[in-house]
């Protein structure tokens, strides 16, 4: 499977209002998203390479002939602009930083520069990553200062691509149950499938116990699936964050769960309180709908379905501790025993959350 993983909202920095949520913009609270879309072999969330950043600031104006230099290019104060590598000395501070933001737009293209607040210019590298902490970015002119001891990065230093976990599978039952991705489906889907055998079974998509997560650290879980075929008997569906994988669920979780029958729950488990209630929505066989966990305020996570707040009425306060709130993705289906038949299809998982 491969991952698709953008800065903010697909790379835009746009803000992304979702209904009925308790959050309007991405941008200013989720700097990192997750997204994956179930499409290869192997599955592997990572975070969104940085781009460095330095800052020049300018205290008056700089005198003619004296330089500056950003990456391979010189810059050189002049009177009045007269081509490439030189630049208008301005009549103050203000003027000198709009004559720097035009002669770098126009002469470079491995950066973009913009005004700053006050007397300021940001300068970023376009290719994200370590790689642009090493440019070039020094001075040799009156009223002028650069960051990032003669390199970009002193602002916003660079950082490369995150690796982070893998998707795996849990199969418990001798039968076997089967998590596998769906063959000739357009995007896609993996099936999580119960089989008739009267046994134990569970089977599941998961990071290992690779907990990367945190239910403390705002985390916002979305998840597009369909039951193809609804719970029977003994079966459940359950799909949201766990701690460590249990017998039966974790310990610490919070989550959809459907049994027999389709109507859905929402569930807070801190391994003291387990809260419990009906979204009143039971799923129909086939039909794909967006499951969506808001744990923005520990203390009153919220959960909907196709942007609907359920089970508002109740309030889930999930009191696990930093330690006991890490937790990983999971979707899958399960029977304690005895018969009882389930199919998960999961189109995609999106996972936002703070980085502290």
């Amino acid at each position: 499977m491969k991952t698709a993983c953008k800065y903010n909202w697909y790379d835009t920095g746009k803000q992304v209002f979702y209904d009925n949520s308790t959050f309007e913009t991405l941008l200013a609270m989720y700097p990192n998203s997750f997204k994956d879309d179930f499409a290869g072999a192997d599955l592997a969330i990572s975070a969104i390479a940085i781009a460095a950043q330095g800052t020049i600031t300018m205290a008056g104006i700089a005198l003619a002939d004296e330089t500056f230099v950003i990456d391979t290019q010189t810059f050189t104060w002049k009177a009045a602009r007269g081509g490439v590598g030189e630049v208008t000395i301005g009549a103050n501070a203000a003027a000198a930083v709009t004559n720097i933001v035009t002669a770098v737009g126009l002469d470079l293209s491995s950066v973009a520069a913009v005004d700053g607040a006050g007397n300021t210019v940001v300068v970023t590298v376009v290719l994200r990553g370590s790689a642009g902490n090493s440019m070039v970015f020094t001075e040799a002119s009156t009223n002028m200062a650069m960051d990032g001891g003669g390199t970009v990065g002193g602002t916003t230093a660079g950082t490369d691509v995150e690796s982070g976990c893998k998707w795996a599978k849990k199969i418990v039952g001798a039968a076997p149950p089967t998590v596998a991705k769906s063959a000739d489906v357009v995007n896609a889907h993996i099936l999580c499938s119960l089989t008739a055998d009267v046994q134990k079974q569970d089977a599941a998509l998961y990071w290992d116990d690779q907990l990367s997560l945190s239910i403390a650290q705002g985390i916002i879980f979305e998840t597009r699936l369909s039951l193809t075929t609804l719970p029977t008997l003994n079966g459940i569906a359950s799909f949201g964050l766990w701690g460590d994988w249990a017998d039966g669920g974790s310990n610490y979780r919070v989550g959809f769960e459907v049994p027999a029958g389709g109507l859905c729950a929402c569930e807070s488990d801190d391994n003291a309180t387990d809260t419990s209630a009906s979204s009143g929505q039971t799923l129909v066989a086939g039909t794909y709908n967006i499951f969506r966990i808001d744990c923005t305020i520990q203390t009153d996570i919220k959960f909907y379905i196709d942007g609907t707040r359920v089970a508002a009425s109740t309030t889930f306060n999930n009191a696990a501790s930093a330690a006991n709130s890490k937790c990983q993705p999971h979707a899958g289906m399960y029977k304690a025993a005895g018969a009882g038949l389930g199919v998960i299809s999961v189109d995609y998982v999106k996972i936002f959350q703070n980085r502290s």
